[in-house]
Protein backbone atom coordinates (compact mmCIF):
# COMPACT_ATOMS: atom_id res chain seq x y z
CA UNK A 1 0.00 0.00 0.00
CA UNK A 2 2.97 2.76 1.13
CA UNK A 3 4.30 1.30 -2.51
CA UNK A 4 1.60 2.34 -4.42
CA UNK A 5 0.85 5.54 -2.46
CA UNK A 6 4.59 6.57 -3.28
CA UNK A 7 4.49 5.60 -6.89
CA UNK A 8 1.05 7.63 -7.23
CA UNK A 9 3.00 11.08 -5.52
CA UNK A 10 6.22 10.44 -7.72
CA UNK A 11 4.07 10.52 -11.11
CA UNK A 12 1.95 13.35 -10.02
CA UNK A 13 4.87 15.66 -9.00
CA UNK A 14 6.79 14.01 -12.49
CA UNK A 15 3.84 15.26 -14.19
CA UNK A 16 3.33 18.49 -12.71
CA UNK A 17 7.61 19.33 -13.23
CA UNK A 18 7.23 18.97 -17.11
CA UNK A 19 3.97 20.14 -17.75
CA UNK A 20 1.90 23.93 -17.32
CA UNK A 21 -1.65 24.55 -16.39
CA UNK A 22 -3.77 26.70 -19.03
CA UNK A 23 -5.66 30.12 -17.83
CA UNK A 24 -7.75 29.45 -20.45
CA UNK A 25 -8.84 25.90 -19.07
CA UNK A 26 -8.22 23.21 -17.41
CA UNK A 27 -5.93 21.46 -19.51
CA UNK A 28 -2.34 21.35 -19.28
CA UNK A 29 0.62 21.15 -21.81
CA UNK A 30 4.22 19.90 -22.00
CA UNK A 31 6.81 22.22 -21.63
CA UNK A 32 8.08 20.41 -24.22
CA UNK A 33 5.52 21.72 -26.91
CA UNK A 34 6.31 25.44 -26.38
CA UNK A 35 10.38 24.75 -26.28
CA UNK A 36 10.77 24.25 -30.11
CA UNK A 37 11.43 26.19 -33.14
CA UNK A 38 8.78 29.01 -34.11
CA UNK A 39 7.46 29.45 -30.92
CA UNK A 40 7.71 32.77 -28.92
CA UNK A 41 6.75 32.05 -25.50
CA UNK A 42 5.91 36.06 -23.67
CA UNK A 43 6.51 35.91 -20.24
CA UNK A 44 4.15 38.08 -18.10
CA UNK A 45 3.80 39.34 -14.51
CA UNK A 46 1.46 40.89 -12.38
CA UNK A 47 0.02 44.53 -12.95
CA UNK A 48 2.12 45.16 -15.77
CA UNK A 49 1.13 47.25 -18.33
CA UNK A 50 4.36 47.15 -19.93
CA UNK A 51 3.32 43.34 -20.52
CA UNK A 52 -0.35 44.37 -21.97
CA UNK A 53 1.64 46.95 -24.81
CA UNK A 54 3.97 44.18 -25.43
CA UNK A 55 1.02 41.39 -25.85
CA UNK A 56 -0.93 43.68 -27.24
CA UNK A 57 2.18 44.49 -29.50
CA UNK A 58 2.70 40.84 -31.43
CA UNK A 59 0.21 40.55 -34.03
CA UNK A 60 2.95 40.74 -36.97
CA UNK A 61 4.75 37.52 -35.44
CA UNK A 62 1.37 34.79 -36.22
CA UNK A 63 2.05 34.20 -39.22
CA UNK A 64 5.86 32.84 -38.62
CA UNK A 65 5.41 31.78 -34.83
CA UNK A 66 3.08 30.14 -32.50
CA UNK A 67 2.70 32.72 -29.75
CA UNK A 68 2.22 31.49 -25.91
CA UNK A 69 1.26 33.36 -22.90
CA UNK A 70 3.40 32.57 -19.85
CA UNK A 71 2.02 34.20 -16.33
CA UNK A 72 3.93 33.88 -13.05
CA UNK A 73 5.42 35.60 -9.99
CA UNK A 74 1.83 36.00 -8.13
CA UNK A 75 -1.11 33.13 -7.40
CA UNK A 76 -2.78 31.66 -10.18
CA UNK A 77 -6.09 33.06 -9.52
CA UNK A 78 -4.48 36.81 -9.89
CA UNK A 79 -2.06 35.40 -13.07
CA UNK A 80 -5.82 34.24 -14.79
CA UNK A 81 -6.93 37.35 -13.54
CA UNK A 82 -4.69 39.70 -15.14
CA UNK A 83 -4.83 37.41 -18.51
CA UNK A 84 -7.88 38.23 -18.76
CA UNK A 85 -7.52 41.95 -18.20
CA UNK A 86 -5.38 41.56 -21.37
CA UNK A 87 -8.65 40.46 -23.72
CA UNK A 88 -5.91 38.30 -25.62
CA UNK A 89 -6.73 35.86 -28.32
CA UNK A 90 -3.07 33.93 -27.55
CA UNK A 91 -2.98 30.46 -25.30
CA UNK A 92 -1.91 31.43 -22.12
CA UNK A 93 -0.10 29.37 -19.12
CA UNK A 94 0.62 29.50 -15.55
CA UNK A 95 4.76 29.05 -14.33
CA UNK A 96 5.78 27.83 -11.32
CA UNK A 97 8.90 29.70 -9.92
CA UNK A 98 10.93 26.50 -10.84
CA UNK A 99 9.43 26.41 -14.24
CA UNK A 100 10.39 30.03 -15.06
CA UNK A 101 13.86 28.86 -13.79
CA UNK A 102 14.07 26.26 -16.21
CA UNK A 103 12.94 28.32 -19.36
CA UNK A 104 16.40 30.76 -18.33
CA UNK A 105 13.83 33.88 -17.32
CA UNK A 106 15.40 36.01 -14.93
CA UNK A 107 13.16 36.36 -11.61
CA UNK A 108 10.85 39.28 -11.04
CA UNK A 109 11.58 40.61 -14.14
CA UNK A 110 8.76 41.30 -17.04
CA UNK A 111 7.90 41.35 -19.95
CA UNK A 112 10.50 39.04 -20.76
CA UNK A 113 10.23 37.30 -24.47
CA UNK A 114 11.61 33.74 -25.79
CA UNK A 115 12.15 33.08 -29.00
CA UNK A 116 12.63 29.89 -30.64
CA UNK A 117 14.23 29.76 -34.23
CA UNK A 118 16.42 27.92 -36.15
CA UNK A 119 17.45 25.50 -33.31
CA UNK A 120 18.40 29.12 -31.43
CA UNK A 121 16.50 30.77 -28.28
CA UNK A 122 16.63 34.48 -28.07
CA UNK A 123 16.21 35.81 -24.61
CA UNK A 124 14.76 39.36 -24.40
CA UNK A 125 13.71 41.76 -21.19
CA UNK A 126 11.20 44.46 -21.75
CA UNK A 127 9.07 45.81 -24.71
CA UNK A 128 10.35 45.18 -27.80
CA UNK A 129 8.72 46.41 -31.20
CA UNK A 130 7.09 43.52 -32.71
CA UNK A 131 9.16 44.34 -36.52
CA UNK A 132 12.65 44.60 -34.86
CA UNK A 133 11.61 40.80 -32.95
CA UNK A 134 10.29 39.83 -36.63
CA UNK A 135 13.88 40.37 -38.27
CA UNK A 136 15.48 38.28 -36.14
Amino acid sequence: MILKVLFFLFVNLSFAKDTIRSLNDASFLKLSEVSQDENVLVLFGPNCSVCKKQIMNLSCLEKEYKVHLLGSFASEKKIRGEYKRFRSGYPAYYLNVHQVESFGFDHDRYPQILMYKKNKAYLFSGYKDCNRLLKL
